[in-house]
């Protein structure tokens, strides 16, 4: 198990896991250097998911990143829909969000980590807003399920070069 404080270290005042990130890119494109990657994001988000939502909720991101769920909110005022869903929903901040600005609308989550949604429904205490285990590749709805679906920060990006 990760320890809680070991994702949000900061050097020089910006969090460690950026720097490695930028250090790793850096080095890959530079000079071709491959380090090692994170293989099987099921076992890491198994593993990160036992402390990431009590992470979030402790460092105070929560009330600085709260940028691209008020742009996601701000286009759905001007939309009419019934239902929406999150793709990658992990702990539930987002939807919770969407339901707390929309509480008439239905609102359901989608994520492949078991350890997030255990986490979501401790987050989403007294919400009624459903979680649905799977892969955002291969969903379980069927066309028309939801009049919206969205994911916020869960797509990872692969380039690779040949």
């Amino acid at each position: 198990m990760m320890k809680s404080n070991t994702y949000w270290r900061k050097v020089f005042g910006i969090e460690f896991f950026k720097v490695e990130y930028y250090a790793k890119w850096f080095l890959y494109n530079m000079f071709g250097v491959k380090l090692p990657k994170l293989h099987d994001q099921h076992d890491y988000w198994k593993h990160r998911g036992e402390v990431y939502m009590d992470e979030i909720t402790s460092s105070g991101y929560l009330e600085r990143e709260g940028f691209f769920q008020d742009l996601i909110v701000y286009e759905m005022k001007d939309v009419d829909f019934q239902s929406s869903f999150e793709a990658g929903c992990g702990f539930g901040w987002n939807i919770r969000r969407i339901k707390e600005e929309f509480p008439g609308k239905k609102v359901a989550g989608l994520d492949f980590s078991f350890t997030q949604l255990k986490n979501s429904a401790r987050y989403m205490e007294g919400f009624d807003i459903p979680v649905i285990n799977g892969d955002n590749c291969l969903m379980p709805f069927k066309n028309g399920s939801f009049d919206i679906g969205f994911s916020l920060g869960v797509f990872i990006i692969y380039i690779l070069k040949r």
